[in-house]
């Protein structure tokens, strides 16, 4: 999707495959959350599970046959090529939003509504608030602190 524009999360842009898929790998990094909310833990998951089965039910229910034509899937993993990751259908990319944080998933809904209205790019509403900036920086110098203490323990023994 070179050249065009991207739907922005907090600053970050977010890649699209061909089907129009969010690249969930993205749509994390741009959380600036740990491994433990990666796409492929959200994915084990037995809610994200039985989401994923309910939305392709849905699709070929409602005769949405193009967006599931040659075993297409809600969720594609990518493991090579060109543009690796983890691509989702836009429901499933905000319930996985949500589940790495509510206000995460408020961003993320904002951002998407922006991309389908034509009012995306890096623009006063794509950047990240001063407050969610703030709550970031605490909960990382919170986490450094346990990482530091934690490797000191280590260390000492």
């Amino acid at each position: 999707m070179k050249g065009k524009l991207l739907p922005v999360v907090v600053g970050v842009e977010i890649p699209l495959d061909e089907f129009g898929r969010y690249n969930l790998n993205t749509l994390h990094k741009a959380s600036g959350e740990n491994e433990n909310k990666a796409p492929n833990q959200w994915l084990r998951t037995k809610y994200a599970k039985e989401l994923i089965a309910e939305l392709e039910a849905k699709l070929l229910k409602n005769n949405q046959t193009a967006y599931l034509q040659s075993g297409q899937k809600a969720v594609d993993i990518n493991n090579g090529g060109s543009s690796p990751g983890t691509y989702a259908h836009e429901l499933i990319a905000v319930s996985y939003a949500g589940w790495i944080r509510p206000d995460f998933q408020l961003d993320v809904n904002q951002a998407f509504i922006d991309f389908k209205s034509g009012n995306s790019g890096i623009g006063i509403n794509a950047l990240p608030s001063l407050d969610h900036m703030v709550g970031r920086f605490d909960e990382l110098r919170h986490q450094l602190a346990r990482d530091e203490k934690n490797e000191a323990e280590l260390l000492s023994v």
